[in-house]
This record gives C-alpha cells, structure tokens and sequence, in this order.
C-alpha cells in the first residue's frame, strides 16, 4: 500500500501522528516494530521521518524489546515495574514518532505532532499504568495470581504448551 498516493495532507498526517503518540504509550516497541515491518516487508510507503523504522537493526532491536514486554507482562510485579521504567521512555518516544510522522513538512507542524504526540502518549501511558496497578496489586495474593494466571494459561493453550496448567496451581496454592 502506497501511502503517497493517498492524500495525506496537514489533516491526514497529524492524525497519523496522533495514532503514532497514542499507541506508543501503551506499546512503544511493538508499534516501532509494526510500522517498521508494514515499510519493510508489508508494502507501505510511510513518510521520510518513519522510514528509519525499516532498518533491519532497528526491527531487530524493537522486536527482541516487544518480546521481553510480552513476558514482563505474564508476571505480576514485574509487569508494573517494565511500566514504570518505561514510562520516562515511552512519552518521549512517542513524541518523536509523532514528529517524524509530519515529515519534512515544516518545522512549526513538527512542534505541535511532538507535543500532541507527547501528550496522547502520557494520557495513555497514564491510564495503561494505573488500570494495571489498581487489578495487579491487590491484598489478596489468590487474585493476583489468578490475573497473571488467566493470561498466561490463555496463550499458553492458543499455543498448545500444557505445562502453564501445572504453573498456574502451584502459583495459586502456593
């Protein structure tokens, strides 16, 4: 999909900008290895700002961070602590994407895609970390267990791996 051919005027690229700062606050490194992977092996043709996300280091690196997120997320304190790290991360990050999103269509335009970008990305980002810590960190052990539990046992079955069953009783009579 070419999306030079589509008019992606002021309008069209501030509003990729905006998906760009949103989704980045909820997951950085999975939206810089998407965006990249769609320019490199999906057929996209994404501004000049975002075409740096196609480099096969950075796919590389993105994609063995997107993984370790998904495995932080399977573990109930370390899940809020991968958040709380990255949260210093992931609002800039996302004001860059968004930036680079407007391109070299003026430095002024540029400006307003980072702070809105920055700003999507903290509102989410801040949402995201609050709904984990008010569901991960409850009194009862026996809860947050069966939360870490439910989602790891749920992928573990869309992939065949049985042994998550036998981790999921020994985390909850623990």
């Amino acid at each position: 999909m070419d999306l030079q051919a589509l008019p992606l005027d002021t309008p069209g690229l501030l509003a990729m900008a905006a998906a760009l700062g949103w989704a980045s606050g909820l997951r950085l490194y999975a939206v810089v290895f998407l965006v990249g992977a769609a320019g490199r092996w999906g057929g996209v043709v994404w501004p000049e700002g975002l075409q740096a996300l196609q480099h096969p280091a950075v796919l590389a690196a993105s994609g063995a961070l997107m993984a370790v997120e998904f495995l932080a997320d399977k573990l109930p304190w370390v899940d809020s602590v991968w958040d709380m790290a990255n949260s210093l991360l992931r609002v800039p990050a996302g004001a860059a994407l968004a930036a680079a999103a407007m391109g070299a269509d003026g430095a002024s335009w540029g400006v307003v895609a980072a702070l809105m970008g920055g700003t999507l990305a903290a509102t989410s980002q801040a949402a995201k970390t609050t709904t984990r810590a008010a569901s991960t960190h409850r009194p009862s052990r026996s809860a947050t267990g069966a939360r870490a539990c439910w989602k790891t046992a749920w992928w573990w079955a869309r992939c065949g791996w049985p042994t998550s069953t036998r981790w999921c009783l020994r985390w909850l009579c623990w």
